[in-house]
């Protein structure tokens, strides 16, 4: 149709109506032929709208059966992929009695572990099953705040805490193996629950702001304490506010001291010395109830101790094994707590640190080494008559007071507040500060610095042994003066049997020995004018040091004795931590690496042939030179069958191993 253009607006308008009024006219037409009222939706209106409405609810019902044939299908999807786990549960469970069967041989009862293995993985990736895109099973966690109380890997940023490490199961059996089924160990308290969080990757590193995640979801989840078998970094604001949230919700902290041999009262060791009241901070022990060799310790920043050396439990795999450190002391306490807890859920985080802090057994050695010289004595706890509600913190705990002259007087406030539950009266307090910096007439804070100069990253090679006596002579000689003045104790009280050697540590050159055994000789001399009297005594080294092992002729010259210390120059020429080894000791014995652990029976083609070397130079410089070995390879046959083979005097060992020590060396001389 063409265009119209009009100016007329009259005569367009007139056209306007006239083609409406045709328009009615031939719907009144249309109406009349068809007998129908209504053609069109227009024609009712009302009618119209009911229809839209009834359209409406069509639409949603199909909508709503559709989504209920979803739902359908989903639940089909999952009933089957339960039905699925459900099978893989029956098997487990066969694969597991099975390789329980004494009967069985080593290959099936691995091939019964990595169908095992193999099936749990595939019970795992069920966890993950989706059905167009929605989690069947849901999310375990998510930023919003979905609660997973399985636990959480921090490091791999997923839902699976699986130990790919060995560490976290083997404290995780300390804590909670099930007991009274004739399998393995038992743990301390093993009716509880445990949440496995992990932010350590397999090679046994991570990231503090992932501990702080980590800490953060145990607050999350409402747990009753955290047991923390890890140390490293410096002093996190972060970190220390996170247990001290933790702290907020009366949540425990049980934290390793460290094991690098340190003072934590000097060098502080995190997180087991932040100043939170929650925190109980453990060093680990020997069978002696002594300090294990490599533990951290603080009469300031480190409460108890816990068995810590040489501990059985579980590892990943079904498996056990024996580790040592700190870590595996701290499980011993958390057990202990979780045990005390459950005994009495209405008490407070301070009133089970309390009660386990009374309960110790006090030991000589470990009262200058915590804050109450003793080990951990779980039995005395339980049975102890429970801590009192009225207890005090003390804020803050250490007081600087600078350099103050003599008749200087300093006043600095300090807070007494009541950490319990009762009403607790203060009625005579003394307060007693460390006078060090005083004596020494110096802030205390040049005291701190300085010790914090002496830190070393690594003391097992640092400045220590021989090589602290070089450059601080006092320290042997103070040493030397202690056990030749108990030297004339024994010999005013008529004891004949006490012979005395003394040991120079870590020698690995012959004028390291020469000095000291110089140093050693000046003191016994004035000891001896002293007090009128002869000391008999014999002056030797440790050797501890490939070197000094090759070096033996020229420092047999200056030496009584060489005591081989076995563990250190095992590790020395290994180059092995004893104890970090448990992490990957096995996989070397399964790979036919290693035939035996080398801290266990000595290494014989490395570290024995490096013996070997030594006493064959030694007694040839020094014929009348005395040889044994100092440390726990002495109690083992074979360790002791090579000693009497190389044609050395003698074997120490530990006292539980005597026995076995004994009747070795005898067969060895009868063998010969």
């Amino acid at each position: 149709m063409g265009i119209s253009i009009n100016t007329n607006i009259a005569a367009s308008r007139a056209s306007h109506f006239l083609a409406s009024n045709h328009a009615n006219l031939q719907k009144s037409l249309d109406r009349l032929s068809s007998g129908r009222r209504i053609t069109e939706p227009a024609d009712d209106a009302g009618g119209l709208a009911v229809a839209m409405k009834l359209n409406h609810s069509i639409q949603g019902l199909s909508g709503a059966s559709k989504n209920i044939g979803n739902a359908i299908s989903f639940l089909q999807v999952q009933d089957g992929i339960l039905a699925s786990a459900g099978d893989i549960v029956s098997r487990m469970g066969e694969l597991q009695s099975m390789s329980s069967d004494v009967m069985k041989n080593t290959t099936d009862i691995d091939n019964y572990e990595a169908e095992f293995n193999d099936l749990r993985n595939q019970l795992y990736n069920m966890t993950k099953s989706q059905f167009n895109g929605v989690n069947l099973f849901g999310d375990w966690y998510d930023n919003a705040g979905t609660q997973n109380t399985t636990g959480l890997d921090f490091a791999n940023n997923d839902n699976n805490p699986h130990d790919d490490h060995s560490h976290g199961t083997h404290c995780a059996g300390t804590i909670g193996g099930v007991g009274n089924n004739g399998k393995g160990v038992v743990g301390v308290c093993w009716d509880l629950s445990m949440v496995g969080i992990k932010f350590l990757s397999g090679n046994g590193g991570g990231y503090l702001s992932d501990g702080v995640k980590s800490i953060a979801y145990g607050t999350k989840i409402g747990v009753n304490l955290t047991s923390n078998s890890w140390g490293g970094g410096g002093y996190s604001s972060t970190m220390k506010k996170a247990i001290d949230e933790a702290n907020s919700k009366g949540i425990g902290f049980i934290a390793a001291a460290g094991n690098h041999r340190g003072n934590n009262d000097r060098n502080p060791s995190y997180p087991a010395s932040y100043d939170s009241t929650n925190i109980i901070a453990v060093g680990a022990h020997d069978h002696r109830g002594a300090s294990a060799s490599f533990s951290c310790y603080g009469k300031k920043s480190v409460d108890l101790f816990a068995p810590g050396v040489n501990t059985l439990s579980t590892t990943p795999g079904n498996r056990y094994a024996s580790y040592s450190g700190t870590s595996m002391a701290t499980p011993h306490v958390a057990g202990a707590y979780a045990l005390l807890l459950s005994s009495n859920p209405t008490w407070k985080v301070a009133q089970v640190k309390d009660a386990l802090m009374k309960a110790v057994d006090s030991e000589s050695g470990l009262k200058e080494k915590c804050v109450t010289g003793g080990r951990l004595n779980i039995y005395k706890a339980l049975t102890n008559e429970p801590p009192k509600g009225g207890l005090i913190a003390v804020s803050p705990t250490e007081i600087d007071f600078g350099k103050l002259s003599k008749g200087d007087s300093r006043v600095l406030p300090v807070t007494f507040s009541n950490a319990g539950t009762d009403t607790t009266t203060i009625s005579d307090a003394t307060i007693n500060s460390s006078l060090f910096s005083l004596s020494l007439n110096l802030p205390a804070k040049e005291v701190k610095d300085r010790i914090a100069e002496l830190h070393e990253e690594n003391p097992m090679l640092g400045h220590r042994g021989c090589r602290l006596g070089i450059s601080f002579p006092e320290i042997y000689e103070m040493q030397c003066k202690a056990i030749f003045e108990a030297i004339v104790e024994l010999n005013k009280s008529k004891v004949k049997s006490a012979f005395v050697e003394i040991m120079i540590p870590l020698v690995s050159t012959d004028t390291e020995l020469k000095i000291l055994r110089k140093l050693v000789k000046k003191v016994g001399k004035e000891i001896e004018q002293q007090n009128k009297t002869k000391l008999d005594y014999m002056v030797g080294t440790m050797i501890e040091l490939p070197r000094a092992a090759l070096q033996a002729k020229s420092i047999s010259k200056h030496a009584d004795f060489f005591s081989f210390g076995t563990n250190d120059l095992t590790q020395t020429t290994l180059g092995i931590s004893r104890d970090d080894s448990g992490k990957f000791l096995n996989d070397y014995i399964d790979n036919k690496i290693f035939d035996e652990d080398p801290f266990v029976s000595i290494d014989q083609s490395g570290v024995g042939e490096l013996v070997e070397i030594a006493s064959s130079r030694g007694r040839k410089a020094n014929k009348k030179i005395k040889l044994g070995i100092c440390g726990e390879h002495g109690g083992d046959p074979k360790s002791i069958e090579f000693c009497s083979r190389t044609g050395l005097n003698y074997v120490s060992c530990s006292p539980f191993r005597v026995p076995v020590a004994r009747l070795a060396a005898a067969q060895a001389e009868l063998s010969k």
